[in-house]
């Protein structure tokens, strides 16, 4: 939990704290909220983050499902080629026995 957070939280007694934070080079939105039972006691805190970036974050989903559509197109054809090839020389007997 940021810092920052907990201190707003915790000091100050917020109901809720939001700010931009940093993790790996990607930055954006954090918001932090007390979660409480029934009894209303605190039991913790709840981060909820909001990527601003969400054209990025698309662009990354969309290359990698075009990745894995490839690798199963390529996959497909591979066994219709092995499918034929095992039907050819599962027919090439029959074949021969029905000339003769």
């Amino acid at each position: 939990m940021n810092r920052r957070a907990y201190e707003q939280l915790v000091n100050y007694q917020n109901t809720n704290f939001i700010h931009y934070e940093d993790v790996g080079g990607l930055s954006f939105l954090s918001a932090y909220e007390p979660v409480r039972n029934a009894e209303n006691k605190l039991i913790g805190y709840i981060n909820l983050p909001y990527f601003a970036r969400q054209t990025e974050l698309k662009k990354e989903i969309s290359s990698f499902l075009v990745s894995l559509i490839n690798i199963y197109v390529l996959l497909f054809a591979i066994s219709v080629l092995l499918t034929f090839i095992i039907s050819n020389r599962l027919v090439k007997p029959l074949n021969l026995i029905q000339q003769n």
